[in-house]
């Protein structure tokens, strides 16, 4: 039967099943309708009650001067083998900062995120897996975001910089609760205390700058907020940057990324909560950012 002879259909229940076929990854399926970004009407007038996700002129991270861009959702940028374990998640902000893992029993593997499967995510099993880039130089200001997960009141980390200079100091990023989350200068680490929750998908953003007052900065879901200052000196250049774990073997992460994005600058309020809106309104995290957030309900446009 050609296209143009199938029956329309003018109204999805939820519940229903449809039959895809993803033309990128030749893939054949079926996704469950209440995991489609649809608005559609039934006959009697109502609304299906499916969630929009606007898709017309989406504002997105590339509009801005991004230096790392990690999607898990992005399949073409994954080397995986046949079981999912994935050896390199390549940056798609076109900077080449690419991760890679070329030992098998320490590789993230690909699996779904949250309940659905339109969107992926890297989950990290906590016993070694971890992922890792080469030289990074952020100069005096970096600003970090991550769509991530962690199993449990333990301390994991998301990221390590091993610098590059006798005497310079690693920057540690973990994620826990109760203990704070929180950016780490080696030998000097400011408590970030404010909530997230174990075994819930969140929005981490950090940022650090050499100056003025070597400021840290912590946000989750665009809204809960702290900062710290630190005493100590960092030349901002890193021999090598670990995603997963701190000096490889250390608090590796229990949980699952779906996303990071790096800017090796300041962000204003107005980038700030663009980038903040893009997250949440991808990876089905609105109802989290706070009470007047200007894209709670709608992804920014451009």
């Amino acid at each position: 039967m050609k296209i143009n002879e199938l029956p329309e259909i003018t109204a999805i229940n939820p519940d229903d099943y449809l039959i895809v076929y993803d033309v990128a990854n030749n893939i054949t399926g079926k996704i469950k309708a209440s995991n489609l970004n649809l608005n559609s009407t039934n006959n009697s007038g109502g609304n299906n009650n499916i969630e929009t996700e606007e898709t017309t002129n989406l504002w997105l991270p590339s509009n801005t001067g991004i230096q790392l861009w990690l999607d898990a959702n992005n399949l073409s940028s994954l080397s995986k083998d046949g079981n999912d374990y994935v050896s390199q998640w390549n940056d798609i902000s076109g900077n080449g900062n690419n991760f890679t893992q070329s030992n098998q029993s320490k590789k993230p593997k690909l699996t779904n995120y949250s309940d659905t499967i339109t969107k992926k995510a890297l989950t990290f099993d906590g016993i070694d897996d971890y992922i890792k880039s080469g030289y990074y130089n952020y100069g005096t200001n970096i600003t970090m975001y991550f769509v991530a997960k962690y199993a449990d009141s333990n301390r994991w980390g998301l990221f390590d910089g091993t610098p590059n200079t006798a005497g310079s100091l690693r920057n540690y990023l973990y994620i826990s609760n109760p203990i704070a989350d929180s950016f780490e200068i080696q030998g000097n680490n400011p408590s970030l205390s404010i909530g997230s929750t174990a075994g819930e998908w969140s929005i981490f953003e950090f940022a650090f700058s050499l100056t003025p007052g070597r400021k840290i900065e912590k946000r989750v879901n665009g809204g809960n907020y702290n900062f710290a200052t630190s005493t100590n000196t960092d030349n901002g250049v890193c021999n090598e940057v670990t995603i997963g774990a701190i000096n490889y073997n250390n608090a590796l992460l229990n949980g699952s990324i779906a996303e990071i994005i790096f800017l090796y600058s300041p962000v204003s309020e107005t980038i700030r909560q663009k980038i903040e809106g893009y997250l949440a309104n991808k990876w089905r995290l609105k109802s989290k950012l706070p009470v007047g957030h200007p894209y709670k309900t709608t992804a920014p446009t451009i």
